[in-house]
């Protein structure tokens, strides 16, 4: 399990991210950057979302809508549709 996955597991639904895992050779590593990958690795370490929006001094708001910038990163290979 690569950091990704874990992270994934934290912060989304398992259901979520049991896709994800299996998903996960269709996702190219470009696909995050590396601050979006810096955010799932605090996320992975069992922050929560207001720690992690604390830690990288962002608002509510800004940790939002960088789930939701991921989120739609990575659900084109999930065939996730919002």
């Amino acid at each position: 399990m690569n950091i990704s996955d874990k992270a994934i597991e934290q912060v989304m639904s398992s259901d979520f991210a049991h896709k994800y895992i299996d998903a996960n050779a269709l996702i190219p590593e470009s696909v995050l950057s590396d601050g979006d990958v810096d955010v799932l690795m605090l996320l992975g370490d069992g922050m929560s979302h207001h720690e992690v929006s604390e830690e990288l001094g962002l608002t509510a708001t800004e940790m939002n809508n960088l789930m939701q910038d991921i989120v739609k990163k990575i659900g084109p290979a999930l065939n996730i549709v919002e």
